[in-house]
Parts: structure tokens; C-alpha cells; sequence
């Protein structure tokens, strides 16, 4: 029956292209009149097709139901054009046949049918041959998606006349999907489509349509929640899913048990190895990886490796859902529909959205990233091709990538799980062999390499496990009298295997890597550096004065080149120095040991990093011209701490020297005033992005370091204060006139 199905079908096919008269024309003016029927009713919800909007944005090949009509009723469409479109639109490109054969029938049957139909299909005249075009053509077999670079908002009116509802529909597009991806966002989506149901349907009772969770536009996914109904309008629609992201979301994955994620993976893992049951779910497992042209066949193998891995945490989601829902940097790609009732109302103010949101409990800096994002969205009145192809000329397209195995440092991680689990299994066999390896390292240590007493400390600490007191203190010694032949690399990892085995190295195995790192300093990276800092800080260890000095020095020449993050980094592992020489903790109280006053005017006159930090301060001041508002906010809070700290440590000291305290205040202050200074404009051009808490900050600072702002950034700044004095904590409010009233006292006109 099936040989005779084909080519009878064949026949009909060959007969139309071989005679473009065949169409009557009663039958083509039948058939136009059903499309434009089709393209002008609008019988289904409208949230329908709003989602079809939002697919038009970016889905390219998708063209409006306008653009459609306008080009079913122009010049260009008749019974001859139509007659012709197979061989004009199709046949006169190159072709590649896809075909699916499933059935009780041999693969020889199956070979043969789908070579009798590209044998068998006759082009018409003109055309190439059938097997040049079938057999050696070329083809995309993923959709181009645009990629979009800010928010995009589409406000119109709801499509079906008549129909009362408002439907908002938000969607994070997360990028060209992995496997990784679809684990982890097909979680979240489970996760949130609960969340949002319950909250915006059965608590708010927002719509009687409320959907939430997972999706793929052609290689891409994203999460979306969608909302239809009478309750309130679009845009407060809007406001409350954003909550959900906000607050809810982020509740629900903190409080995740570990039983409740292993249901949601169960669920994932049945909808994977479920076998399909009807012919047409059959069609469809098989149909996605035949349409790519016979790739990822075993996808959904590797998909269940890393499903049912450890790699898939509460943690994992949570960072997920935040770098999507909540970046720290950057915006959203987030695409808004939104259908109102009867006419479009103008754009929410950005004082509503706040005054609203903060109501809602939400934290400031997401109150700050939204009202951000809205300033830098497209708004658009309707959604077609024109549209798209704008979105495309200002970010272009997504690669047409298919994902079909795990990322090589999943692969990694996995076989890493692996053995660990494989470690866990023998964990008791194994002990007495570490035991027996241990005492032998004690006998040959001193034939070991120096790079392979690194490998036993990393080792050690990787197992988590302690070596005994006599391993320890034999590979100790041996660091001490090979720390010359290792790299400042090497030396840090030493200084980190210690750390991760939470013990301290003697006082003489410090004075050798010290001595080591202090050599190699000039050639040191600011990260290096950085680490240097900071493993001798968490190891209590002091910074003896020649390592202090070569360090300073390398700071001080790398300076120039710092980014603001590197800077910022730098400043605050110099606090953290100073402070453990000045006997603070860190939260600026006094240890148990206090310095004697000659002592401290010792110290007052050599501070830790006084060079490396002045070429801070200074690289700081270059870089304020070009700085975010998050940079300006970073480093002018890390330097004001420093000084902070160092005018209190200052006043706390009894040095009966007033002459030394007066130097080193001023000192200090000409350092932070310079700063201020070259920040002043900056902060005048990024004070209206500033969030609340960060405002009382600056004047803080500017209180710190005796200055006033200057009059066009006071008058920013006090602007940016009433804008959102609605949101100011109690804790904000008394910050901000304590540094009003230290300000008022330095320059009452100023200041007024």
C-alpha cells in the first residue's frame, strides 16, 4: 500500500509543476478568501498571540498578519505568481531531503521509498536536476534568532475586538541553549511556574491564565510568565511578576530542600525516558534530531548524566536564576508584551514603579537595576518583520549552534564526581594505604622535588585530609629550603594548600616563601599580588618589612594600568593589611593587644602601602572620567574606608607626639581630597543611578575626608536624595544627617 500511497502522491505532485494552469481560478479566489479570513478573526485567547508577538521580535522568517495581508492583496500575488511559487520559491534553490520512516516494514523497504520520491520528484523546466538539487544542496537547519542587547517592551492594544482582559507576558532569553541549560533552566521553570501560580493566581487572583516556566525559540530558550486577565492592568502585571523574580523566586530556591529537588529531577527524568505512546508523539521524538540532520540522537543520554549529577544543586540554581533574573552587571535581555484592554495608558513613572516595588519588600538594587532597564528599553507600538530586522542591525544573531554533548569542563566535573564517589566507596580501604604513603614520604622527603612537595600539600588538601603533625612539619621544612627553586605560583599554592588544611606554617617556612615571593615581586600580576595579600591575612601572618616594600613598589608600577575592579581589590586587601598591623579586627574594634604609643608613631610614619596606595588613589583619579556609577561607588567606598579607619586608629592611639597625628591626618586627607576631587565630576554625570543606601555613602566620604562636594554635584546629589527619599531606610536616614551635619560644620554655605 505504501509504495502505490507514494506514488500516487508523486503523480500529483509532478502534475501541478509540469502545468502552472492547472488551478482554476474559481479555486484560487476559494482558498485567498479563507487565508484572509484566517489572518483578519482573532478566535483564540488573546494571550495567543501575544506570544506569537513576542516570537515575531527575534524568530526570523515571521512575518505579521499585516504583512501577510498587504502582500495576499498586492500586486505581486495572483493565480499565476501562486501557480509558479513551488518552482520559483522552492525548486529554484538547492535542496536537501529529510525523511522519517517508521513503520513494521524492513529498512530495505524503507531505502527504497525514499529513494523512489527523490527519483521520482520531476522539476520543472529550467530547473536543475533532481539529484544535483535533492543530493547536493546545502540548507540551515536551525532558525536564525536575533540577539537582542537591552529590554524591549511591545504596548498595543489586545488584537480581539471586544475581549476585556490586559495580557502581559515577560520573557528572559537566556542564549543559545546547552544541555547544561536545559537542566537547569527546565528546573526553574518548574519551580517558578509553581511560584507564580500561587502567587499571582490563587493569592492575588490576577487572571484566570497564569503560566510560567521554560521554553525554546529554535536554539534558544528562555523562562517566561505570562498573565491574562481583568484584575488589574498590564503594566501593574508587569510590577507584580517582577516580583516574583525578586523576591519569591529567590525564597523559594533558598529554602529548597534537597527531597524536593529530587522531585523535580524525577519529574525531569520521566518526561525524558518515557517512551512515546501515540504515532503522533513517536513522530515527534524522532522528528528534532532528523531535522538536524541526524545529529544528537543520544542528546537526552547526556542530558540524564548531568541531570542526576551533583552538579545540579540548590546552589547551582540559585546563581542560575540570579544571572538571568537578577544580573549584578548588565541588563536583562528581556522581552515585555503587554495588550491593554481598550487603549495603550501612557508609560508608568519611574517614581510609581519605585514607591510600588519598594512596598512590595523589594531589595534596593533590584529597585535600581528595573528602573534602569526601563530607561534604556525599545518600546514598540506592534511587532512584525520591520521590527526584527532593527532588533538584528543592533545585535545581530545568535550562532546557529546545536549543543549535542556535555561542555568539556561539565565532562571534567562529571569524571571528577566520579571519582570522588569512587574515593567515598573505598574511603575506608584507602585510609590505611595514606597512612602507610604518608610515612613513607616522611623517610624519602628530602629526595623529593620541589614541585612534588607542592603536589603532596595540594593533594592533601583536595582529599581534605589533615596530614599528621610529622608529615606536616618534614614538607614544611622542605618548602623552607626549596622555596628559591619555585614560582611565586607554586609558593601561593603552597600557602593555599595550608590554608584549605586550616593550619599555620612555622614562622621560618613563612620567612622563606616571603623571602622568595619578595624576589619575584617585580615580575608579580595584580592578581598574584592580590593573593599574596590576603593568604598571609587569613593565615595571621605579618607581611615582614622588605616583602612590604618590593610588593609596594610593583603596586606602584602597575598602578597605571589597573581596571577599577583590580584597583578596588587592591585597596581592600591593603585595609585588611592595615588593619591587622594597627591590631584591629575587622570590624575596627581593638584586639587583645594594643601598640604602645612610640610604637604606633613608628608606624604612622611608615604605613603599609603609603606608596602603593597614593598610585591608587591616583590611578583611581584617572579612571573616574570613564567610571560606572557601580565603579564610582566601589572604589570611593573602599578608599573611604581606609581613611575611615585610619583617622579612628589615629585618634584612638595615646601618642603624646600631636605634631605626628596632625601629619598624618592631613596626610590622608590631601590623598582623599585629591580623590574626591577627580570623582566629583563623575558623580555629578551617575548620581541619578545611584541607589539610596549609596547616597548617604558619598556624603559619608565627603565628611570623611573634610570636603564638600562640589556645588553642581552637591546640587545632583540632594536632587537624587528627594527623588528617592520614599525609599530611604531608617538606617540610611540617620547616616544621612550625620554626614549632612559634618558637612554643614566644614561649609555652611556650601552645604546649605
Amino acid at each position: 500500500v505504501l509504495p502505490r500511497l507514494v506514488q500516487t502522491t508523486m503523480d500529483e505532485i509532478n502534475r501541478f509543476n509540469s502545468n502552472y494552469n492547472i488551478t482554476t481560478k474559481s479555486r484560487y479566489n476559494r482558498v485567498t478568501e479563507e487565508i484572509e479570513k484566517d489572518l483578519t478573526a482573532f478566535n483564540s485567547m488573546p494571550v495567543h498571540y501575544a506570544l506569537s508577538d513576542r516570537s515575531m521580535f527575534i524568530m526570523s522568517g515571521m512575518h505579521s498578519r499585516t504583512e501577510m495581508l498587504d502582500a495576499l492583496s498586492g500586486d505581486a500575488t495572483n493565480l499565476k505568481s501562486v501557480s509558479r511559487s513551488a518552482s520559483d520559491l522552492v525548486f529554484s534553490e538547492p535542496l536537501v531531503m529529510t525523511a522519517l520512516a517508521m513503520g513494521n516494514f524492513a529498512e530495505e523497504t524503507a531505502g527504497s521509498i525514499v529513494k523512489s520520491i527523490a527519483d521520482g520528484l520531476q522539476l520543472p523546466t529550467g530547473k536543475s536536476s533532481p539529484k544535483a538539487s535533492i543530493l547536493h544542496g546545502e540548507v540551515h537547519h536551525v532558525t536564525p534568532v536575533v540577539r537582542l542587547t537591552k529590554p524591549i517592551e511591545l504596548r498595543m492594544v489586545n488584537p480581539r475586538p471586544g475581549d476585556p482582559n490586559d495580557v502581559t507576558v515577560v520573557s528572559l532569553i537566556n542564549g543559545v541553549e546547552t544541555i547544561e541549560s536545559q537542566v537547569l533552566l527546565g528546573i526553574l521553570g518548574q519551580i517558578l511556574h509553581t511560584v507564580t501560580y500561587n502567587e499571582l493566581r490563587t493569592n492575588r487572583q490576577l487572571g484566570y491564565v497564569v503560566e510560567a516556566g521554560y521554553g525554546r525559540l529554535s536554539n534558544v530558550d528562555y523562562l517566561s510568565a505570562i498573565v491574562q486577565g481583568t484584575a488589574l492592568g498590564a503594566d501593574k502585571v508587569e510590577e507584580a511578576i517582577e516580583v516574583v523574580f525578586s523576591k519569591f523566586m529567590v525564597k523559594r530556591l533558598e529554602k529548597l530542600t534537597d527531597e524536593e529537588l529530587m522531585s523535580y529531577k524525577d519529574a525531569m527524568t520521566d518526561s525524558l525516558v518515557e517512551p512515546p505512546v501515540q504515532r503522533s508523539s513517536e513522530v515527534g521524538h524522532f522528528w528534532e534530531p532528523v531535522q538536524l540532520g541526524g545529529k544528537c540522537f543520544h542528546r537526552d543520554e547526556a542530558v540524564l548524566r548531568y541531570l542526576n549529577s551533583t552538579l545540579v544543586s540548590r546552589a547551582k540554581l540559585l546563581q542560575v536564576w540570579k544571572d538571568l533574573a537578577m544580573p549584578s552587571y548588565g541588563h536583562r535581555r528581556k522581552i515585555t508584551v503587554k495588550y491593554f484592554n481598550k487603549k495603550v495608558p501612557p508609560q508608568p513613572d519611574d517614581m510609581d514603579v519605585k514607591r510600588s516595588m519598594s512596598k512590595e519588600g523589594i531589595p534596593a538594587e533590584d529597585i535600581y537595576r528595573l528602573v534602569s532597564e526601563r530607561s534604556v528599553s525599545s518600546v514598540f507600538r506592534k511587532a512584525d518583520s520591520a521590527a526584527r530586522l532593527k532588533l538584528a542591525e543592533e545585535g545581530g544573531y545568535y550562532p546557529l549552534n546545536i549543543h549535542c554533548h556535555l561542555s568539556q569542563e561539565t565532562e571534567h566535573a562529571l569524571a571528577l564526581e566520579a571519582l570522588q564517589k569512587k574515593a567515598s566507596a573505598q574511603e575506608a580501604l584507602a585510609e590505611p594505604l595514606l597512612a602507610a604513603l604518608g610515612k613513607r614520604a616522611v623517610e624519602v622527603v628530602e629526595a623529593m622535588e620541589a614541585e612534588d612537595v607542592v603536589t603532596m600539600l595540594k593533594s592533601y588538601a583536595m582529599l581534605g585530609k589533615k596530614p599528621d603533625s610529622v608529615l606536616l612539619n618534614v614538607l614544611g621544612d622542605r618548602v623552607k629550603d626549596s622555596a628559591k627553586e619555585l614560582s611565586p605560583e607554586d609558593l601561593l599554592e603552597v600557602l593555599d594548600a595550608f590554608m584549605q588544611l586550616r593550619s599555620k606554617p612555622q614562622d621560618d617556612v613563612f620567612d622563606a616563601i616571603g623571602e622568595s615571593i619578595r624576589k619575584a615581586a617585580p615580575r608579580m600580576d595584580v592578581g598574584n599580588i592580590t593573593t599574596v595579600i590576603n593568604e598571609y591575612l587569613i593565615l595571621e601572618h605579618s607581611l615582614d618589612d622588605g616583602l612590604q616594600v618590593a610588593l609596594d613598589r610593583r603596586v606602584h608600577r602597575i598602578a597605571p594600568y589597573l581596571s577599577a575592579a583590580q584597583l578596588n581589590a587592591l585597596v581592600l586587601s591593603y585595609i585588611g593589611l592595615w588593619r591587622s598591623r594597627l591590631g584591629l579586627n575587622s570590624d575596627g574594634t581593638q584586639q587583645h593587644h594594643r601598640l604602645s604609643p612610640s610604637a604606633y608613631s613608628a608606624l604612622l610614619e611608615d604605613v603599609p602601602g603609603r606608596l602603593a596606595l597614593a598610585s591608587l588613589c591616583q590611578r583611581a583619579s584617572a579612571l573616574a572620567p570613564k567610571m560606572s556609577a557601580v565603579e564610582v561607588v566601589a572604589v570611593l567606598q573602599a578608599f573611604k574606608t581606609f581613611w575611615t579607619m585610619a583617622e579612628e586608629a589615629v585618634q584612638r592611639h595615646g601618642s603624646s607626639n600631636d605634631e605626628v597625628k596632625l601629619k598624618e591626618m592631613q596626610r590622608m586627607q590631601s590623598l582623599g581630597q585629591t580623590l574626591l576631587g577627580a570623582l566629583g565630576d563623575r558623580l555629578g554625570s551617575v548620581a541619578m543611578e545611584l541607589p539610596p543606601a549609596d547616597l548617604a555613602m558619598i556624603l559619608e566620604a565627603y565628611a570623611a575626608f573634610g570636603q564638600a562636594p562640589p556645588p553642581y554635584t552637591l546640587k545632583v546629589l540632594v536632587q537624587r536624595l528627594q527623588n528617592v527619599v520614599a525609599e530611604l531606610s531608617a538606617d540610611d536616614v540617620a547616616r544621612t544627617f550625620a554626614a549632612y551635619s559634618k558637612l554643614k560644620a566644614l561649609s555652611p554655605a556650601e552645604s546649605s
